[in-house]
């Protein structure tokens, strides 16, 4: 008697069932390692996502406490030139103090000043940006650290 996979007395019939195994065998390989993957595909997507998440979470939270300390710094510059608008009832005075004090204080007010010009405004909104204006630019034809081609412009825009 002979002990085979099957007891089939046919050569063939073996060599074909023997083949049909391994190749079921494979397809079942390939299929087992094409789930393998995906799923350890779709983890690496899920955590890259979750990584770009939190990221900007991150970020988003950092500058959201930069804009917030700039609102309160200007805030306070606001409430700097109420107090000294209603002491001294003058802006050329105002911000020649400002200005005096460091070259950021100056680049905030003239990002305030387009950003208000942007806005619609009365006519005496408008003339009391135009002191404000004027102000800036003689403060800043007095400053050491303008050049001369910006005083040229400068004294362009005053006249």
């Amino acid at each position: 008697m002979k002990i085979g996979l099957f007891k089939s007395k046919s050569f063939f019939k073996k060599r074909v069932l023997n083949m049909i195994i391994i190749i079921s065998l494979v397809i079942f390989t390939v299929i087992m390692m094409y789930v393998y993957y995906k799923f350890k595909i779709d983890n690496l997507e899920k955590k890259h996502f979750y990584i770009q998440e939190r990221l900007k979470k991150k970020y988003f939270y950092k500058l959201k406490e930069e804009t917030e300390n700039y609102k309160k710094q200007f805030k306070k510059l606001e409430e700097k030139i109420k107090m000294m608008h209603h002491k001294s009832n003058s802006y050329l005075k105002i911000i020649r103090i400002l200005l005096c004090k460091n070259q950021e204080i100056f680049n905030k007010l003239i990002d305030n000043l387009i950003n208000y010009t942007r806005k619609s405004f009365d006519k005496s909104d408008y003339d009391t940006f135009k002191i404000i204006k004027k102000s800036i630019y003689t403060v800043l034809l007095k400053k050491t650290w303008t050049s001369k081609k910006m005083k040229n412009i400068i004294n362009k825009e005053i006249s």
